[in-house]
């Protein structure tokens, strides 16, 4: 195993997943750490934490010769997600092979030995909702689980918060993946994939070999579970040590047939085929490790089945009070791909009098895949008109013309208002459907902001009809 020295550590990135990072090693009696980021440490979040745990001297802006000579002379860097490892600052550590790694990557080598059982999740789409299934199902069962990882929780808080659990659910982003050495999961799922971060990686063969890294020490005593009708994820898996369970992405009713060999369906509450597939998923990953093969253990793993209820933020009904139209959270869409799946799960809704969609759409652009030319035709045949936010809009809509009804309204506040303005028999028809395909960063500090945003816009309104 290839441990990597701790004797001088530098964390580049305060946000959460290197903030996480830096409690764990204090909680560690790891000394000797520097951390660096954008700007003036007294912006960066949880600033004043930090100080309390390696005081402000240690804290370094980026742009300063400190920080170049702090990476230097580091016995190894800890790499945060959202900075890319071709950053100037990291060439030539790299070049002189100081090790740059992820939280995830410095959790694993932490971790008690014997760790627990580690399930990877990974892919495009859907990784949050399966992470989110996988780890209410085997805590079903009466094990001891910690969900962590890109869902939100960082694999590190695990260790800095003290825990301790027979199995670990993660979910892992391409950013994570690209920066592990030992890193050794007993079970992976990977779902799908799509072009996906066009401002990091200019070609899904980059992201992809990214992401495959989740394999890289694995071998025959392993489990993964992958699809075979996504061709680059079929012939890359043909190649692979893990044992392979193969799945496929556009049979639901098949894999619902499967499903209800040991589970009924009856009172699922997630809609829409994708969610068919997450829990054929789900239910696999038990299977293999072994926590399904005692009528028991069905019978408790149904009932949690009828009790999940989705994760925040992916195709969740808003409650709100400013009119009659049904609002739809799915501010976690960040790709053409989310988007279209959640316009086709509309179709399930059991009320089909709601004919009317309308779509806000826009965000951050990526650089790549940005374009609606290749979906005009798709977002045709399902919406009535685009309400466009964002940094993206006026370029959509260049793009759109006169080929789909849309207007540029710039903010969701702008989207919401336009819905206000409808008659109270428009409104009782229409869907309000916030599923942007395009990452946050424009206007908010992440897809969650974003998300709640939304929520409270529609929460805090009253309705213009009464």
């Amino acid at each position: 195993m290839n441990q990597i020295s701790l004797n001088r550590v530098t964390i580049f990135g305060p946000a959460r997943s290197g903030y996480s990072a830096l409690r764990m090693l204090v909680e560690q009696q790891i000394s000797n750490i520097t951390m660096i980021g954008q700007g003036e440490s007294n912006q960066w979040p949880n600033c004043q934490e930090i100080y309390q745990l390696i005081g402000n001297d240690n804290c370094l802006n980026q742009e300063s010769k400190q920080a170049a000579s702090a990476i230097a002379s580091s016995s190894v860097i800890i790499l945060s997600p959202g900075i890319p490892r071709e950053h100037p600052l990291l060439q030539q550590a790299l070049i002189e092979q100081i090790p740059v790694i992820s939280e995830i990557e410095l959790t694993y080598q932490l971790l008690p030995i014997p760790r627990p059982k580690i399930v990877a999740i990974t892919g495009t789409n859907g990784k949050t909702t399966t992470t989110t299934i996988v780890g209410e199902l085997i805590e079903a069962t009466g094990k001891s689980v910690f969900v962590g990882g890109n869902i939100g929780i960082p694999m590190a808080e695990y260790i800095a918060n003290g825990k301790s659990a027979e199995y670990m659910v993660l979910e892992l982003s391409s950013f994570q993946l690209e920066s592990i050495t030992t890193f050794h999961p007993h079970v992976v799922l990977f779902l799908n994939i799509f072009q996906n971060h066009g401002e990091r990686y200019t070609k899904i063969d980059d992201y992809f070999r990214a992401k495959t890294n989740i394999v890289k020490n694995m071998d025959e005593s392993d489990h993964i579970i992958l699809p075979n009708d996504i061709d680059l994820i079929a012939t890359w898996g043909k190649t692979i040590s893990p044992t392979k369970h193969w799945f496929t992405n556009n049979n639901f009713s098949a894999l619902a047939n499967k499903i209800e060999i040991n589970y009924s369906l009856d009172n699922y509450q997630l809609v829409g085929g994708h969610n068919i597939v997450n829990l054929y998923c789900a239910t696999k990953i038990l299977e293999v490790l072994e926590l399904d093969n005692t009528p028991a253990q069905k019978e408790k793993i149904g009932k949690a089945i009828n009790l999940l209820e989705g994760v925040p933020h992916r195709l969740q009904p808003v409650k709100q009070g400013r009119g009659e139209y049904l609002a739809l959270n799915d501010a976690k869409s960040t790709n053409w791909d989310a988007t279209l799946t959640a316009l086709e799960t509309l179709g399930t809704l059991k009320d089909k009098s709601r004919d009317q969609v309308f779509l806000i759409l826009g965000g951050q652009g990526r650089n790549k895949g940005d374009s609606i030319l290749p979906y005009l035709s798709r977002l045709n045949s399902s919406v009535t008109t685009i309400l466009l936010i964002g940094d993206m809009a006026q370029i959509l809509s260049n793009e759109i013309g006169d080929q789909l009804a849309h207007k540029v309204v710039e903010t969701v506040e702008q989207a919401i208002s336009f819905l206000d303005q409808l008659s109270k028999d428009e409104q009782a028809r229409s869907i309000l459907l916030f599923s942007p395909a395009f990452p946050s960063f424009d206007q908010y500090s992440n897809y969650v902001e974003r998300g709640e945003h939304f929520i409270s816009l529609l929460a805090s309104g009253e309705n213009k009809n009464e």
